[in-house]
C-alpha cells in the first residue's frame, strides 16, 4: 500500500470516527453501556468491518505483489497473513495492541479473538449481514468500537510499514485517541512545527528514532 491509498483509507476512518463522536451525544462511552445495541451501531459495525477487510487486502497486495489468483483471499486468510508479516518484521503480536477511546475508561483489544475462531466484532458483522433481525443484539457499542479500533490499528501499522512515508496522516481522530502496544504508543495525535500542525504520529516500538513527518 502506498501513502496515497493509505490516506484514502484514513479519510474513511475519520468519517467513522466522526460518527462515533456524534454517537456520544446519545450513548455515554462507559463500561456500563458497552452492551447497548442499536441500528446506528449496526451501521457503524458494517462499514468499519468492510473497511478493515479492504485495508487488509491492500496490505496483502503490497506485501505479496498480488493475490496470486482470480479470487481474493478470505478475511481469515488476510488477517493471518498480515499478523505474520507484522510479527516477522517488527516482533509485534497484534493481539496485545490496545486502542484507547475518548470517554471510555478502559482500553479495548480489537485484534484479540478472545479464544474464539474469529473476532467477536467480525462475528457480529457477519451475523448482522445474514440476519439483521435475529442478530440485532450483536450490534453493540463494544463491537462498534472494536471494529473502528481494528481499522485504526491496521492503518497505523500500514503507515509504519511504508519505507519512506514522505508525509503524514491527518487530520487526527477525535474519539480514537491512542493505539498502544504493551505500554508503548504506536500511534497518537502529536503537534508538529508546520502545516498541518497536528498529525497522527506513528513510531515502531523497536525503532531507534521516530518516523519523520515532512
Amino acid at each position: 500500500m502506498n501513502l496515497s491509498d493509505l490516506r484514502a483509507h484514513w479519510d474513511y476512518f475519520l468519517a467513522l470516527d466522526e460518527d462515533l463522536r456524534i454517537l456520544r451525544r446519545y450513548i455515554a462511552f462507559h463500561e456500563d453501556n458497552l452492551e447497548t445495541f442499536s441500528l446506528e451501531l449496526h451501521r457503524i459495525i458494517q462499514m468499519a468491518a468492510l473497511e478493515v477487510e479492504a485495508v487488509l487486502l491492500s496490505l496483502y497486495r503490497g506485501s505479496s505483489g498480488g493475490c496470486g489468483g482470480k479470487r481474493s483471499p478470505s478475511f481469515t486468510q488476510l488477517d493471518l497473513r498480515s499478523k505474520d508479516f507484522i510479527r516477522q518484521k517488527w516482533g509485534i503480536e497484534v493481539e496485545d495492541i490496545e486502542v484507547h477511546f475518548l470517554g471510555l475508561g478502559v482500553p479495548l483489544k480489537p485484534l484479540d479473538p478472545q479464544g474464539q475462531p474469529v473476532y467477536p466484532w467480525w462475528d457480529a458483522y457477519t451475523s448482522l449481514k445474514h440476519g439483521r433481525t435475529q442478530a440485532l443484539k450483536k450490534a453493540t457499542l463494544r463491537h462498534a468500537l472494536m471494529a473502528v479500533g481494528a481499522l485504526a490499528t491496521w492503518l497505523t501499522l500500514g503507515f509504519l510499514g511504508l519505507p519512506e512515508p514522505g508525509g503524514n496522516l491527518h487530520p487526527v481522530p477525535e474519539v480514537v485517541r491512542r493505539v498502544v502496544y504493551r505500554g508503548y504508543s504506536l500511534g497518537e495525535p502529536a503537534h508538529v512545527f508546520g502545516p498541518p500542525y497536528e498529525v497522527w504520529y506513528v513510531e515502531s516500538p523497536n525503532a531507534f528514532y521516530p518516523l519523520s513527518f515532512r
